[in-house]
């Protein structure tokens, strides 16, 4: 029986890339896309929710004081994903945050961002850079895979600089930017790269293999 997952984004175009990498993992479910201005209903029948890259979350008490600014910020999409968050979490279903993604659900549970990690006198992350991420071993994904670090790409300018409640990491660059963190039962996984651009790389394929796993066991219990 196929299950159904929300996806948001701004547009069909930049959301392909995560549909293909889904496709590429499993193919026995239904997408729901989800763009700004689209009203979200209470009772609609989803199984999980993935949160893909963007722009960044519209300003508020969510950013440390400080230096940077926001860029490429849609109202109506940080409301749509709110919404849908909202459902999932209340829910409990299987959410996973890919860079802006991971920032908007550090967000909703409470946590905070940088609005710019060079002004804070962090590396630059932005623009494809590959670097090196630790992964912590005795997270949920340091439990499954082989290595202690691996190599991920940037595209991003903000990073989280406190964790909200609930929210625990498992991965870190060599400048101590938040790569990715998980929910204590591991439904919530936020990464900070994107892993539908490298899914040659062992654990990108395992974070939509996992995903899609969790999905496929919603309502089977």
């Amino acid at each position: 029986m196929s299950k159904f997952i929300a996806i948001t984004g701004s547009s069909y175009e930049k959301i392909s890339p995560y549909i293909e990498a889904l496709k590429r993992v499993k193919n026995n479910f239904e997408l729901l896309t989800f763009f700004p201005e689209q009203k979200v209903e209470e009772n609609v029948s989803i199984q999980g929710l993935l949160l893909t890259g963007g722009g960044d979350v519209e300003e508020g008490t969510h950013y440390e004081e400080g230096c940077g600014e926001v860029e490429g910020v849609i109202k109506a999409r940080d409301e749509l994903e709110f919404s849908l968050l909202r459902i999932a979490y209340s829910r409990n279903l299987p959410i996973l945050g890919i860079c802006r993604g991971h920032q908007m659900i550090n967000v909703f549970l409470g946590g905070k961002l940088f609005k710019d990690l060079p002004c804070r006198g962090y590396q630059v992350h932005n623009g494809g850079v590959m670097h090196e991420v630790t992964l912590n071993t005795d997270s949920y994904f340091g439990k499954k895979y082989d290595l202690e670090t691996f190599i991920v790409n940037s595209y991003h300018h903000q990073g989280v600089s406190r964790l909200a409640p609930g929210l625990f990491p498992w991965a870190h660059s060599t400048d101590y930017v938040l790569e990715a963190f998980e929910s204590r039962n591991a439904q919530i996984i936020g990464v900070q790269w994107h892993p539908e651009r490298i899914m040659e790389e062992t654990l990108s394929q395992m974070i939509f293999e996992d995903f899609l796993k969790k999905v496929s066991g919603v309502g089977n219990s």
